[in-house]
């Protein structure tokens, strides 16, 4: 089945490409729909074994708790390297450290610091 599409999709666009009156949103158009055939074709797969809808079920339900646990990570991140930041990359103190500029030079540097 999936040589068959495509064996379709590249006819197609062959045939597509080849006119020259046809303008190029046709031709995206066309490669779009093709792709939506073939992701409502892996849910209709999907449907048919019990074991692929449990994981889909497993991963939806889990998928709101993993949000506010990347959210919470990334403004502790974003609190540290704040601080970090105030207290080391722009110290006069440390200003000559390559090793504090290079760590906690800018907001981004620090929450990467603080993150690993």
């Amino acid at each position: 089945v999936l040589v068959v599409a495509g064996l379709v999709d590249v006819t197609i666009l062959t045939v597509l490409l080849a006119l020259e009156e046809t303008p190029k949103w046709a031709v995206s158009t066309v490669i779009t729909g093709i792709h939506l055939m073939r992701v409502v074709r892996v849910f209709r797969v999907i449907r048919r074994f019990a074991e692929f809808q449990l994981i889909l079920e497993g991963l939806s339900q889990a998928s709101e708790m993993l949000f506010w646990t990347f959210t919470l990570i990334f403004l502790l991140c974003l609190a540290g390297g704040t601080f970090l930041t105030g207290v080391f990359g722009a110290s006069s103190e440390y200003a000559d450290v390559d090793e504090f500029r290079r760590w906690f030079g800018n907001i981004p540097k620090s929450m990467v610091t603080c993150f690993v």
